[in-house]
This record gives C-alpha cells, structure tokens and sequence, in this order.
C-alpha cells in the first residue's frame, strides 16, 4: 500500500516530535515541515511529476532518523558508560523516559503495600521501606539498561536501518523497542533479544519469590504468606515465559517464521488471560499466617490489601484482552499483506 507524501511527511515529523524538547518543539516541527516540504517540491520541479514513495522515502531517509534528527536539539547529550559506552545521547532520552517510568510504577506499588501492611498493625520501620527501595530499583534499572544497550549495538551497527514507513521503528512506546522496519516478512531480531533477556529475568524473579517471600512481603513476610493460588499458577507461568523464550530463539533464527510470531502472541496473550482468571477467583491473594490470633486491625490491612490486588488484577486482565484483539487484528492485516506480497504463480 502506497502511501501519500503529505502522511508519509506527516508521520515522520509526529515521530520526531515525540523526542524534542516541548518548549521548543512547535518552532522546531515548523522549520522542520518547511525544509523537508522544500526538498519534496524541489525534486518534483526537477523531476516533472509527483514523487512516487521510493522517491519520498529517499528524501526523508537522508534527512535521518527521528530519533537522531530529534538529539541534535537536544542540549542534554548524557549517555550511560561503564568503561565504554553502553547507551549514547541518541538513546539516551527514551531510555530516561521508560526507566523513569518504570521506577515511579515501582515507587506506587510499594507504596501501596507498605501502606496496607501498617494498616494491618504490621511493625514496618523508615529502614524496611528504604531495604526495599533500592534492591527493586537495581532490579528495574539493570533490565531496562540492557534492553536499551542492546538496542544501542544494532544501532551503532545498523545506523541506516530503518523506514520511513515506520518512521518510530525504536520509538517510545507500549511495545517493544524495534530497530528494523516492521514488515510482515521479518521479525526484528532486536525484538526477539529483548524477549529473552526479559523472559530470562522473569523466570528468576518468580522463581526468587517462590522460594523467599520476602522479597515481595518485605519484613512483614514473618506474619504474612502469599496465598496458595500463587503455588498454583508458579508452573503455568514459567511455562509460559519458556514458551515466548523458545519462540524468540526460533525467530532469532528465522525472522522469517513471522506466521510463528502472530500465532505464539495470541496463543500467550489467551494463556496469561487465563492465568489471570484463576487469580481473580481465587479472592484472597495475601493471607494471615496465624489468623486465629491476629488483631482486628491485621485483619482490615488484610482485607485493604486484597482489594488491591482485586482491582489490580482486574484492569490487568482487561489489558490483556487489549493485547489479545490487537494481536488477532495484527495477524490477520499481516497475513493480508504476506498474501499482497505473495509472487503471483501462473498455472
């Protein structure tokens, strides 16, 4: 599918805009519009007619990518380096953005329990919370760093790799971070990296939990106990993040295999949907180790608690449904345009 100068124009210069400075960023999207605009008319005068998207995309392609184009505004040129350079100005500003995120995510969940866990008479002192802190921080900041460093190796490899179809191939945004372009006939095998390494840091932090229920109870695991359904649910689980490592070995592999990418998804996404529904009835997802001898105020936390948990599991689930009908709607556009591609056969 052919796609007009102006969109094609219009989703470059949207991509950059999600990296620029928003004090500047009107100004510097104008100038922007105009030169790249200039540059398209120019051609069409030399040219004699209307430029054909191979031409538009040349154009746009030598002007750079947004993410590049949009760091040379940037006055901020941090990078992360341990020795050697592990994540450039380029990168970086995504990069603060996702851990930052993540780590304000974290902040609130812990929040949130310690402040459940004083509620039900548990003694939590300043040091327990502050303990807590930091471990979950160097878990968030070590993940996250070596997603975005693998991320900065293809690009340092493959710096002219990308589409201007898809101009945010490594934008910031809900899905995993793509160097390559997206098409239907390949899989980035940045993608399937960032699978396994997340899979494999999943893997043993459950595992972790599993066996220490301190490191989710904190000091209240002495009084408190994760419920039995998490028992239940340990093994479908690791099955489930085997299951999406060993599709991203393949695709590693065979980023050809895209027919194995759009099936695993969807088959993940309906397995960790019903995952969730066992979760959501089991009702009580922390409990009392001694209960029979626990104040009125433990059971309230209690009680606090898992209503959390209840309603955190139900927008979870709701999510998942999200990522089950884009991935259905995903495969088939995909499989339409394999079959677009598809080399007619004569009989």
């Amino acid at each position: 599918m052919n796609l007009p100068a102006n969109q094609l124009l219009d989703r470059y210069l949207k991509s950059v805009a999600s990296f620029l400075p928003a004090d500047q960023k009107d100004d510097i999207l104008r100038e922007l519009a105009e030169n790249l605009r200039s540059q398209i008319e120019e051609r069409e005068s030399e040219l004699g007619h209307s430029l054909t998207e191979p031409e538009q995309e040349v154009i746009l392609k030598q002007h750079g990518h947004p993410l590049v184009v949009a760091s040379h505004y940037r006055q901020d040129q941090r990078s992360v380096s341990f020795g050697r350079r592990f994540i450039g100005p380029v990168l970086f500003a995504p990069y603060a953005k996702v851990l930052s995120f993540n780590l304000g995510l974290t902040s609130a969940i812990i929040i949130v329990v310690f402040s459940a866990l004083f509620a039900s008479g548990q003694h939590l002192t300043l040091f327990d919370f502050l303990s807590v802190l930091p471990f979950q921080f160097l878990i968030q900041f070590g993940v996250i760093t070596v997603i975005f460093s693998l991320m900065q190796t293809q690009l340092d490899k493959h710096p002219d790799r990308w589409s201007p179809r898809n101009p945010s191939g490594f934008a910031f945004s809900s899905r995993i971070y793509q160097l390559e372009p997206q098409q239907p006939q390949h899989v980035s095998r940045l993608e399937s990296i960032c699978i396994i390494v997340a899979s494999a840091v999943g893997v043993v932090w459950i595992t972790a939990v599993r066996h220490n229920q301190y490191l989710i109870l904190f000091s209240a695991s002495g009084a408190l106990s994760l419920s039995p359904v998490w028992t239940q649910i340990y093994t479908p689980s690791v099955i489930l993040v085997f299951a999406s490592m060993l599709r991203a070995l393949v695709n590693l592999v065979r980023p050809d295999w895209t027919r194995l990418r759009d099936i695993a998804r969807i088959a993940v996404n309906s397995a960790s949907l019903g995952i969730m529904l066992i979760l959501l009835r089991a009702g009580d997802w922390i409990v009392l180790k001694d209960p029979a001898n626990a104040t009125p105020g433990a059971h309230r936390g209690i009680a606090i608690l898992n209503e959390w948990f209840h309603y955190s599991l139900l927008i979870t689930g709701l999510i998942i449904v999200g990522f089950i009908v884009a991935s259905v709607w995903r495969s088939i556009r995909n499989e339409m345009r394999r079959r677009s591609h598809a080399p007619a056969h004569n009989s």
